[in-house]
């Protein structure tokens, strides 16, 4: 169909033709999914600011330069069959947005398989432990008769910066002063898993580190010949293969929580380290999901969550909310269903083919109460909206 007009005419525009209906339905399919795309990312622009500048009066707080901010810890795992770019998109669009608003200091911990979560944060209560009971170490010389001269020794002990900086010596030194110092668990810190497997590792992180040994115990001669079947092998039928070491098992058995005894190494009324800031095991955790969606047949909810990531991240920034106002309650047995939910979405072959092997993401999540006394949960507050 063309359209003749004297005005377009005498613009040297002799005829305005429609496009044809194909053209019609390709340009109606791009405009769709473009504005659909375009429309979210702008909603998301939108609620990003206003939850950033809510909480731009804490990151408007003045610090002393002595003054260390609260610094919470966050732990990333890869979904399940994909990668851990995935996890941390995240962190990167949900959460960190708002933690630089409020002034908030973090570590980001990540994992790359199922247990290595679990394995270091359990390491690092093992490590305590073992620091509580560790004897100081003898000097090897008395007041440095046998020092050898001519040995090399490091420039920091020779001399500090203050020895020739003029303007530290009319200064007296402060000490640091960490805000997570001196106040109650609840307060102090916190804690952030981003997915359901990051979640479940924590939680077995701090009971093993808790309950278990202090040293990795021994296997049997039968399990150890299971694990490692080459050794009965001829050197001619093996070769070096280059792969990923495994991840190292538990300490200890979920089954024997209740027979084993609490960290006697650790005084539980007062679980604090030098500089006086709460263990991080004491600190609240917020548990946040993992949104990615795998398979075929759940293709329908994957484009649905892409074209809605606006509601994710108002459920991120209100469960956020909660943590940065210090909202938080005592752990109950009934928190490891938190994010029971996110399970749905893991693919039926990975869940199947986890609990054939026994990983960890698929075995019973169980806790010990001696344990879950120890824990707090943050939750967003009735109020966030007015907030």
């Amino acid at each position: 169909m063309a359209i003749e007009n004297p005005a377009l005419q005498m613009l040297g525009i002799r005829r305005l033709k429609l496009p044809s209906r194909n053209w019609m339905i390709f340009w109606t399919v791009v405009s769709a999914v473009g504005g659909g795309v375009a429309y979210d990312k702008y909603q998301q622009s939108v609620l990003r600011t206003q939850y950033m500048e809510k909480a731009k009066y804490l990151g408007e707080r003045p610090f002393q330069p002595n003054e260390l901010p609260r610094k919470l810890r966050i732990y990333v795992a890869p979904p399940p069959n994909d990668f851990l770019s995935e996890g941390l998109k995240y962190l990167r669009r949900f959460c960190k947005p708002i933690l630089n608003s409020a002034s908030i200091d973090f570590d980001i911990y990540t994992a790359e398989r199922q247990g290595d979560i679990r394995h270091a944060v359990a390491e690092e209560i093992r490590q305590l432990r073992r620091a509580a009971v560790a004897k100081p170490e003898q000097p090897s010389a008395a007041n440095g008769a046998s020092e050898d001269p001519e040995e090399t020794k490091p420039l920091k002990e020779l001399y500090q910066p203050s020895d020739v900086l003029g303007i530290s010596k009319c200064i007296k030194p402060q000490p640091l002063v960490f805000e997570d110092a001196n106040v109650p668990p609840e307060q102090a810190g916190g804690i952030i898993t981003i997915g359901r497997g990051a979640y479940k590792e924590y939680i077995n992180g701090v009971h093993e580190g808790l309950l278990g040994p202090l040293e990795k115990p021994e296997k049997p001669e039968q399990e150890k010949k299971e694990a490692f079947p080459e050794e009965n092998q001829s050197a001619e039928d093996t070769e070096p293969k280059k792969e990923a070491p495994p991840v190292i098992d538990s300490y200890v058995d979920t089954k024997l929580y209740s027979s084993l005894p609490l960290a006697p190494e650790l005084d539980i009324n007062n679980l604090r380290d030098a500089n006086g800031v709460p263990f991080f095991f004491t600190q609240p955790v917020l548990p946040l999901q993992n949104y990615n969606v795998a398979g075929f047949t759940k293709q329908p909810e994957r484009l649905y969550r892409f074209y809605t990531k606006r509601h994710q991240l108002v459920e991120y920034n209100e469960q956020l909310w909660g943590l940065i106002t210090k909202n938080s309650r005592p752990f109950t047995e009934s928190d490891l269903g938190l994010l029971q939910d996110e399970e749905n979405d893991w693919p039926k072959r990975f869940v199947k083919e986890s609990r054939e092997k026994g990983t960890e993401w698929t075995q019973p999540f169980v806790g010990d109460p001696r344990v879950l006394e120890l824990l707090r949960v943050y939750e967003k507050p009735s109020d966030v909206n007015s907030a």
